[in-house]
């Protein structure tokens, strides 16, 4: 320590040649960190990009099918529709009294 100005005197040591190597390898490896980050995330950008494709397209498909299934009901609707017209122009008097009936015993039902 020097008296005068209450300071120590001592020099900074140079580095040791362990330590420079350490700090190269040290480098190195966050090079090498760097480059396996970038690797994993370009991987889960093309496995997201991949699901979301197959999603999509899975989703067209049931869409698709729901669009089918409400076809093919609204079809069936339409006949049963175009059924039930018909005997009732065929036979009016027996829809009448069929309509009668189910009215008597659905008061029935809901008067108790």
């Amino acid at each position: 320590m020097n008296m005068s100005t209450g300071k120590s005197s001592k020099v900074a040591d140079p580095p040791e040649p362990e330590a420079e190597a350490l700090a190269a390898e040290i480098a190195a490896l966050r090079e090498d960190f760097q480059a396996l980050v970038a690797q994993v995330a370009a991987v889960g950008a093309a496995v997201r990009d991949e699901a979301t494709s197959t999603v999509r397209a899975k989703a067209a498909k049931g869409l698709e099918a729901g669009e089918t299934v409400v076809a093919d009901l609204v079809g069936e609707w339409r006949e049963i529709d175009r059924r039930v017209i018909d005997a009732t122009r065929e036979r009016p008097w027996r829809a009448l009294g069929a309509a009668g009936l189910a009215g008597l015993a659905l008061g029935l039902i809901l008067r108790r």
